[in-house]
């Protein structure tokens, strides 16, 4: 009977298990506790290739062994060595190929002592943390686990004291009543005990869990929030752990101890209850068997690897079954493919044979020869036959009861030190884990900006008429770039507060990564004009970084703190969503906080941005959740017949409501058009936010717009621009990240460039002879 180790501790602590002296028993429960997942040195027959590295004396090192199957050799090219002083293995295996380190349990202990003296100050911090939670809590709750840990031993020792009275009273044939009565009180006050701790504990445990986990979420927001799109999107700056990890690096380490707490509680009753047996060889024999399993044993779970598919046939025939899947229909049934298939699978079915398809972890773990279990299966009775040699050679002190209770230790030690052992490398992880949770925590180096409040922010100050912008110089490629184009490059600009800015160009040419400059969803530079450092002159963009010099209202754009520049500004761009979750009149509020509950000042804003008609149309109207987030699970309830009670209330729950893109499209720019009621907008950017919209929408969303100019300075990114242009006060056009030429609508006419190329491309569409506009 294979029984799971959590399956197996309970029952091993349950009073009818360990009361019972009965030899049936006793040899069900030194059945196999859990799978083995090892590979000794007995196992003959795998394939293997080690790759060194090329540099050393011995470029390549190749041995290949006997298979147990005549499979084809590995697919791996010569050329995908490992890095420069590392090695690693490929084995073969059914349809894969398998990559690992050439590791073994020295080096991952090894791991561990490396990194201990890192991982520890992380670890202190954390049970501070969660100690400052709630000190009661934690003390209550570690001290649970620790009884948790150490009940086993506890109750293995009261079921023995009772094994020998009931065994000296069969023995002697007398009724010793109160001894009995006291060792079977003791047996039942432990284990009632131990009920009412692990009832209580799985409390502790919940509350805990909550708690961790809500203080860290609110740690990690802080930190994701305080990134701007380039460190969002770079590697270096990229936080990859989660509030979820912090509880479950803490409860592996907990675990962890509570590992090394009942494997030392087993011991001492071990050599408790054997001490006039050899009680410390006994607890050695006990422990052979698990070493020696932890030390020979492979698995992928483990390891650093790679898993590929390399039999042809076998990727041949997932790809034609992939064929018959609902989205192919069509063209199988217009192609006339129903035969091909069939054939092709056929003759790939065939060449395929019989090579094992299963999952690589099984087939990796699995014996070549019967020797290692064979032998791991003696090991495991050593114990056993301790007992019968103690029973031959000294049968007066050895006891039936003896040998039960020595069994039942054995069994118990065993497992506690192959999980215990199994378990040190998830213990280095936990504290990775949590030392990457509180470097995530750590503030970044990189300035975020200065003390400057930009003009007009503050309540008291007159709005002027819009900010100033300057650009010096300015490159930029964005963060993770696999090109070595700059998406700005060599940006000099000047746009005066008030003015009315239109960016053209074909896509790709740098217009939204200009506006994203001006609203400081990158950073700006940092260095000012007029430094001394000669390197400023051949200052290259790197990804994620700007060169140059960026001005806001004649200043640097780094002197100003980020945050009264966010209120100074909005932005209304084709990335803008709906945020999940939130109702429609929450989405539209959100745009100015203050007035999140005002509906009046909602629906005006809806309005103008034409979204009035989308929220009549709405069951709730502005209390409708587009996008809501999953609040319910259901099990079995789908594949029931029509009419099914349960059914109907499925339907009912929340699910996403559906609309169109230029209906999402309306919903944001109500936002933004709630953003103007903070009175404190001097920068309006405007980012193709209407692409979704048909052309009476757009112009009325354009229109609205260019009603709120007032104190405003105003810069539109579009594809259709010609009505815009002819308004606008300076247009700007781009190509290739480069501005090729500036000016107003007529100057560039004129010139007869980009520009020009551009708008008679639009106008051609609207004129019989295809010549443009000439104005």
């Amino acid at each position: 009977m294979l029984m799971s180790g959590s399956a197996r501790s309970s029952r091993r602590n349950s009073p009818t298990h360990c009361f019972l002296p009965y030899g049936a028993e006793l040899i069900r429960q030194y059945r196999k506790c859990h799978r083995k997942r090892w590979r000794s040195f007995l196992s003959p027959g795998r394939s293997s290739v080690f790759y060194k590295d090329p540099s050393s004396s011995s470029c390549m090192s190749l041995t290949v062994a006997r298979m147990k199957r005549d499979d084809s050799a590995s697919n791996l090219p010569h050329n995908e060595t490992a890095r420069q002083g590392k090695g690693y293995v490929t084995e073969h295996h059914g349809v894969w190929d398998i990559l690992f380190m050439n590791e073994d349990y020295r080096m991952q202990l090894r791991r561990l002592i490396d990194d201990l003296p890192k991982s520890l100050p992380s670890f202190y911090q954390l049970v501070y943390d969660i100690y400052s939670l709630s000190p009661v809590l934690f003390i209550l709750f570690c001290a649970s686990q620790l009884w948790s840990n150490c009940q086993g031993a506890i109750n293995l020792h009261f079921s023995s004291e009772l094994l020998r009275v009931i065994e000296f009273c069969l023995k002697e044939g007398v009724s010793d009543y109160w001894s009995v009565g006291r060792s079977i009180s003791m047996r039942l006050i432990t284990v009632a005990f131990a009920g009412c701790i692990s009832w209580y504990n799985e409390r502790l445990l919940s509350r805990m869990r909550r708690r961790i986990i809500s203080h860290f979420e609110l740690r990690l927001m802080k930190a994701k929030l305080s990134h701007d799109l380039a460190k969002s999107g770079s590697a270096a700056h990229q936080i990859n752990v989660t509030s979820h990890q912090a509880w479950s690096a803490f409860d592996e380490i907990l675990r962890f101890v509570g590992w090394i707490v009942d494997a030392l509680s087993q011991f001492t009753l071990i050599i408790h209850l054997a001490r006039r047996n050899g009680g410390p060889f006994f607890a050695l024999l006990c422990i052979i068997k698990p070493i020696v399993s932890t030390i020979s044993r492979q698995s992928l779970w483990d390891k650093i690897c790679i898993v590929k598919q390399t039999n042809e046939q076998y990727i041949r025939m997932e790809a034609l079954t992939a064929l018959t899947g609902k989205q192919y229909r069509q063209d199988v049934i217009s192609g006339d493919l129903q035969d091909y298939i069939m054939a092709e699978y056929k003759s790939a079915s065939q060449s395929f044979g019989d090579t094992s398809d299963a999952d690589p972890w099984s087939l990796y773990e699995q014996f070549r020869s019967p020797f290692p279990e064979m032998t791991m299966n003696i090991l495991g009775d050593l114990p056993v036959l301790y007992c019968a040699f103690l029973a031959l050679t000294n049968p007066k002190n050895v006891s039936f009861a003896s040998i039960a209770i020595l069994q039942e230790s054995a069994n118990s030690m065993s497992w506690s030190v192959e999980v215990l052992v199994k378990g040190l490398d998830r213990f280095r992880k936990s504290l990775k884990q949590i030392r990457e949770l509180y470097d995530a925590q750590k503030p970044s180096s990189d300035p975020t900006g200065g003390d400057r409040p930009p003009v007009g922010t503050n309540d008291a100050t007159e709005i002027p008429g819009g900010m100033g912008f300057e650009f010096r110089d300015v490159s930029f490629m964005y963060p993770g770039s696999q090109t070595n184009t700059q998406a700005l490059s060599n940006i000099n600009l000047t746009i005066k507060p008030g003015q009315f800015v239109v960016l053209v160009g074909t896509n790709g040419s740098g217009k939204s990564t200009l506006v994203k400059l001006l609203a400081r969803l990158y950073q700006p530079p940092e260095t000012a004009a007029g430094g001394d450092d000669d390197d400023n002159d051949v200052l290259v963009a790197e990804p994620g970084a700007t060169t140059g010099e960026m001005f806001i209202d004649s200043q640097l754009a780094t002197s100003y703190t980020e945050s009264s520049l966010r209120r100074s500004m909005a932005i209304l761009s084709q990335d803008n969503l709906i945020y999940p979750g939130f109702s429609l009149g929450e989405n539209i509020g959100l745009g100015y906080t203050p007035l999140l509950s005002d509906a009046d000042a909602t629906l005006e804003a809806a309005d103008k941005a034409g979204a009035t008609e989308v929220l009549k149309r709405m069951k709730n109207g502005v209390d409708t959740v587009l996008d809501p987030m999953s609040t319910h699970y259901s099990f079995n309830v789908r594949e029931q017949e029509k009419g099914h009670p349960l059914k109907e209330v499925l339907k009912e729950l929340r699910r996403p409501v559906e609309v169109s893109g230029g209906e999402r499209q309306r919903i944001v720019a109500a936002r933004t058009f709630m953003r103007f009621k903070s009175g404190k907008i001097r920068l309006l950017a405007v980012d193709e936010p209407s692409s979704a919209l048909d052309a009476e929408a757009e112009s009325a969303l354009l229109e609205n717009l260019l009603k709120e100019r007032a104190g405003k300075t105003i810069i539109f990114v579009t594809h259709r621009f010609g009505k815009l242009t002819r308004q606008a006060d300076l247009i700007v056009c781009l190509k290739e990240g480069k501005i090729v030429e500036s000016g107003t609508h007529k100057e560039l006419m004129k010139i007869d460039g980009e520009y020009k190329k551009l708008y008679d491309i639009q106008a051609s569409a609207f004129q019989d002879d295809g010549t443009g506009i000439d104005s």
